[in-house]
């Protein structure tokens, strides 16, 4: 399971676009863009139900996750994730 958790700090609600692309290793199912509604200064969590794998031998698994705001013109927040303690052997 893959768990998500934002919060909104400005005075304002906000929906939000998540997606994750893996290297050095894979996301199974590959999940697909969600979707986050948050209420000003609140938070919201998304579950994706997935398996991180990665290669025996391989760096750290590493998620990247990017956010959008939808109907903004925000710059979208990009953030890279390191997860090594994971299941190994890739087909």
């Amino acid at each position: 399971m893959l768990r998500l958790r934002l919060r909104n700090p400005e005075p304002r609600p906000l929906l939000v676009a998540a997606s994750f692309d893996a290297w050095a290793g894979r996301i199974e199912p590959r999940p697909g863009v969600g979707y986050l509604y948050m209420e000003p200064e609140g938070t919201a969590s998304l579950d994706l139900p997935v398996r991180l794998i990665k290669p025996e031998g391989e760096p750290p698994l590493r998620l990247d996750l990017r956010l959008r705001e939808l109907h903004a013109s925000l710059t979208p927040a990009y953030q890279k994730l390191y997860v090594s303690d994971l299941p190994t052997g890739l087909p």
